[in-house]
C-alpha cells in the first residue's frame, strides 16, 4: 500500500512539474 501511495505521489509530482 505505502509503496502505491508513493507512486501517485511521483506521479503527480512529475505531472505537477
Amino acid at each position: 500500500m505505502v509503496k502505491k501511495a508513493n507512486t501517485l505521489k511521483s506521479y503527480l509530482n512529475a505531472c505537477k512539474q
